[in-house]
Order: C-alpha cells, then sequence, then structure tokens
C-alpha cells in the first residue's frame, strides 16, 4: 500500500466517525431486590412519622395540661372565702365547742379513774365509755406517748 491509499483510508474513516450518530445500545437493568427494599424503608419512615407525630400531640397536651387553663377559678364561685371570724366575740363562741367538748373527755376520764380507785381496783382507761367515743382521737394522743414511756424499762 502506498501512502496516498493508507491516507485515504485514515481520512475516509474519519470522515466516516464524524457523521455517524452515537450509539444508543444500553440495556435496562432493573434491580427487583433493591426496590423492594426502598418500598420497606419508606414504609418504615411512614410508620416512624406517625409515632413523631402522635408524641408531639401528646406533649402538646401535656404542656397546655401544665400551663393553660383548667377552670379551676370557677369551682368557688359565688362563695365567700373570708371565713375567719369578724369580731373576737364571733371567734369564742367558734372556739368554745371544741373546748368545751375537751374539758368534758377530761373530766369523764378522772371521774373514771376516781371511781376505779375508790372500788380498789384500777379503772380501765384504755377504751372509751359510750357516751365519750368522741373524745378517743384526743385521749389516744395524750396517753400513747405515757404508755410508751411506762414500758419502756428504766435505765437507772
Amino acid at each position: 500500500m502506498s501512502r496516498t491509499s493508507s491516507v485515504l483510508i485514515l481520512s475516509a474513516s474519519l470522515l466516516l466517525g464524524a457523521l455517524s450518530r452515537p450509539a444508543h445500545a444500553q440495556w435496562a437493568v432493573v434491580d427487583v431486590g433493591a426496590i423492594a427494599q426502598l418500598v420497606r424503608q419508606v414504609a418504615t419512615l411512614q410508620q416512624q412519622l406517625q409515632n413523631a407525630e402522635q408524641q408531639l400531640g401528646q406533649a402538646r397536651e401535656q404542656y397546655s395540661s401544665m400551663t393553660g387553663g383548667r377552670g379551676m377559678q370557677n369551682l368557688l364561685t359565688g362563695v365567700n372565702r373570708n371565713y375567719l371570724p369578724v369580731s373576737f366575740e364571733q371567734l369564742g363562741s367558734t372556739l368554745a365547742v371544741p373546748i368545751r367538748a375537751t374539758v368534758e373527755c377530761e373530766r369523764g376520764a378522772q371521774s373514771r379513774a376516781a371511781r376505779g380507785a375508790v372500788g380498789g381496783r384500777a379503772a380501765d382507761t384504755s377504751a372509751p365509755p359510750a357516751g365519750m367515743r368522741h373524745c378517743w382521737p384526743l385521749r389516744h394522743r395524750r396517753l400513747t406517748p405515757r404508755r410508751v414511756a411506762a414500758s419502756t424499762p428504766s435505765s437507772s
């Protein structure tokens, strides 16, 4: 081959390469496993989003219950909240009933103890008589420390 024929072949091949269109010989690749995994991920993300929305709603409800108005101010509408006595006489009459009951309890316990001592036996002061059942909590508070002290052996 001569030099002209090789130049002619080279120029023809370059001309044909420049004038030809690019080839579109690609294969469509479908990865079924990857698509299935993406679908599972989307479902998981949707569930996580729903859970986050529920948590946000609960947090908002809790915040509003701690800070918002619950209508507590309406519970005592129309009630006079000034329950303190106006005068000293009113205070005395208010306190007279519990003071009188305490004095009666003490007198009753003393008279029972005296009757027991006169009869030669110790009076049972652990249980209240039928007429003084309202005195029992007061007597119990007073007698419990004495009973504990009496039952503890002395260290002298």
